[in-house]
């Protein structure tokens, strides 16, 4: 058994490419929060351990780059009318782009 950190979070997107994970919080819940974790599970005391976290306000999609090295959000007409935008994360939650 394992118990990942209590938080509220209501997404969860496996990397197909990759041992990776997401757990996010996306709507009403967190306000975009993500955590990544790695899922090895190389070490027994810390069975799957976080290897990042990073935040994405609004974000609607939520997708592992075909590479697994990437992460991109976007917010997307559908859901907010104005303040559409997407970014780009590593898999360890440093964003990318639009630059900081």
């Amino acid at each position: 058994m394992f118990e990942f950190a209590k938080r509220f979070r209501n997404t969860v997107r496996i990397c197909p490419f990759d041992n990776s994970m997401i757990i996010g919080g996306f709507g009403n819940i967190t306000k975009g929060e993500m955590d990544i974790y790695n899922l090895d599970g190389s070490t027994q005391k810390d069975k799957y351990p976080e290897i990042g976290n990073t935040k994405s306000p609004c974000a609607t999609k939520i997708n592992w780059s075909a590479c697994g090295r990437y992460i991109l959000t976007c917010v997307l007409h559908e859901r907010l009318k104005v303040d559409n935008n997407f970014q780009i994360f590593r898999a360890n939650g440093t964003r990318v782009l639009p630059k900081a």
